[in-house]
C-alpha cells in the first residue's frame, strides 16, 4: 500500500513536470498492483516460509492439523523438507485432515470422563486350573524357538514422560489406514487435544510392519510402489517398527514378540501398551481415565474368551502336535487389549519355552500369561472380533473403549461425529 501511493505521488509529479496525461500515470499504478498482486499469489508468504523450517506448537489447538512428522521428545510438529522426502501421490492426499470443534460445546474434564469409566464394569478372572494342569502346560526348555531381533526401521524410542504406547499391528501396504489414524485417534500421540477434552495424554503410537517375500505360496509380493511409499512414511514419521519377518497371519505372534522386545528395551518407563488392529477405533481418552484411575501392574485387560475351543482347520488352525489340547485357557481378544509394561516382561520370559503358535491372543494372553501367572480382566467395552458393527453412537456418547470393522473412510466419519458431538445420539 506505501508502495503504491509513493508511487503515485512520484508519477503524479512527473505527469506535472513532462505535462502528461494524469490518465496515462493511473494506468501505470494500475498496471503495477495488478503485478504485485501477482507476485503474491505465486510467492509463499514469510509465515509459510517461516512454518517450513520452525515447529508449529499444536498443542495450543484443540484440533490436530497435520502438515509434518511429530518429534515426540520436543513436542513439536515439523514440516518435512520436500527436497528430502518425495511423498507419493496416496500420502499428499492425507497432508490435511483438522476437524473444527470451535463452536462445539463445552470441554470434557478428566473427572467427567472418569463418571462414564464408571459406568463400564472390569472384573479379574479365574483361569481353569483342570486345564492348565495338563502336561502341555509345563514349560520345556526343549522347545525354545527364541526370535532374535529383526529391525529393519527403527522408530524414536518413547520419550521419558511417555506412559502408554499404542501398538498397532499393521501391514507393509496399509498406508491409508496408518494415516487415518495418525490425523484421528492416534493423533493425540502428535500432541493433539481429543475433541472436547481439557486434558493432555502421555502416549507414544508405533505401527509394527512385516516384509513382502517374492514367492509362490499366493501371498503378496512386495511392489516398488509399495515400498516408496511405505519408505516415505518411514522417513516422515518415524512411527514404523518394520521387522525382517514375512507379514503373513501366522507371523502375528512373532511380530508380537519382536515388537514387545523392541518395547521392553527402548521405552522401560512405559506403564502399559494398548495393541489394537488397524481396523480398531479406540476411544483413547476414556481408555487413558481407566487405565491411569484403575489400572494394575501384572494385568491384561481386554473382552475375556472362555474354555475357547482349539481349531484343527481353517483360519485359525492349529495341528494337535503342536498343541496337544482341546482348549485354550482363559484369553483377551486380540481386536484391542490392554497389557502392563511390566506383564510384558514376564511373556518374554516364558514364550520361547512352548511350541510355536501362530494364533497372536490364544498364545499370548491366553498360553503364555497362564503359565506367567499373569492377571486377566475381562472388561465391558472392548471389542472383539464377532461383536460386529457397533452403532456410531456407543463412541460419540463414551459407552464403549473400542469398535472394530473400521476402514480409513469410516475412521474419519467417526472422528467427525467426535468433533461436532453429534446431536443424534442425544
Amino acid at each position: 500500500m506505501i508502495t503504491c501511493i509513493s508511487l503515485k505521488r512520484i508519477i503524479s509529479k512527473w505527469t506535472t513536470r513532462r505535462n502528461f496525461n494524469i490518465r496515462t500515470g493511473l494506468l501505470v499504478i494500475s498496471a503495477f498492483a495488478l503485478f504485485l498482486t501477482m507476485k503474491a499469489m505465486v510467492q509463499p508468504s514469510l509465515q509459510d516460509v517461516l512454518s517450513s523450517v520452525r515447529p508449529v506448537n499444536v498443542m495450543k489447538k484443540n484440533v490436530f492439523s497435520r502438515s509434518g512428522f511429530f518429534n515426540s521428545h520436543k513436542g513439536n510438529a515439523y514440516s518435512p523438507s520436500n527436497k528430502k522426502v518425495q511423498l507419493s501421490e496416496e500420502l499428499k492426499g492425507w497432508e490435511h485432515f483438522d476437524v473444527d470443534i470451535s463452536a462445539t460445546s463445552e470441554r470434557k474434564s478428566e473427572y467427567w470422563y472418569l463418571t462414564k469409566v464408571d459406568g463400564l464394569s472390569f472384573n479379574k478372572e479365574i483361569p481353569d486350573h483342570p486345564i492348565l494342569q495338563q502336561p502341555y502346560f509345563q514349560p520345556n526348555p526343549k522347545n525354545q524357538f527364541v526370535m532374535a531381533d529383526a529391525e529393519l526401521t527403527i522408530p524414536a524410542g518413547c520419550s521419558d514422560r511417555t506412559k502408554i504406547v499404542i501398538f498397532i499391528l499393521s501391514e507393509p501396504y496399509t498406508t491409508a489406514s496408518r494415516q487415518a489414524i495418525r490425523q484421528t485417534w492416534g493423533s493425540v500421540a502428535f500432541g493433539g487435544f481429543w475433541p472436547m477434552t481439557t486434558f493432555n495424554m502421555d502416549i507414544q503410537l508405533l505401527f509394527v510392519v512385516g516384509m513382502y517375500f517374492n514367492n509362490d505360496k499366493g501371498r503378496p509380493k512386495p511392489t516398488s510402489l509399495g515400498e516408496s511409499h511405505l519408505n516415505a512414511e518411514v522417513k516422515i514419521y518415524n512411527d514404523i517398527l518394520r521387522l525382517n519377518t514375512e507379514d503373513t497371519y501366522t507371523n502375528l505372534t512373532r511380530k508380537m514378540i519382536l515388537g514387545f522386545k523392541w518395547l521392553n528395551k527402548n521405552c522401560p518407563q512405559i506403564k502399559y501398551v494398548i495393541k489394537a488392529d488397524q481396523d480398531v477405533f479406540v476411544n483413547v481418552p476414556l481408555m487413558w481415565q481407566f487405565l491411569m484411575h484403575y489400572g494394575q501392574r501384572n494385568a491384561i485387560y481386554g473382552h475375556v474368551y472362555f474354555n475357547n475351543t482349539v481349531h484343527r482347520d481353517g483360519k485359525w488352525a492349529i495341528s494337535k502336535s503342536v498343541l496337544p489340547i482341546d482348549n485354550f485357557p482363559i484369553y483377551t481378544a486380540g481386536s484391542c487389549y490392554v497389557i502392563s509394561a511390566d506383564a510384558i516382561g514376564k511373556i518374554l520370559q516364558k514364550y520361547y519355552l512352548f511350541p510355536y503358535v501362530g494364533v497372536e491372543d490364544a498364545f499370548i494372553t491366553g498360553i503364555v500369561a497362564s503359565v506367567a501367572n499373569v492377571d486377566r480382566y475381562n472388561v465391558t467395552g472392548f471389542t472383539y472380533w464377532e461383536e460386529g458393527d457397533l452403532d456410531k453412537c456407543e463412541i460419540v456418547m463414551n459407552r464403549v473403549y473400542t469398535a472394530n470393522h473400521y476402514n480409513a473412510s469410516s475412521i474419519k466419519d467417526m472422528w467427525r461425529l467426535i468433533g461436532i458431538g453429534n446431536t443424534d445420539c442425544l
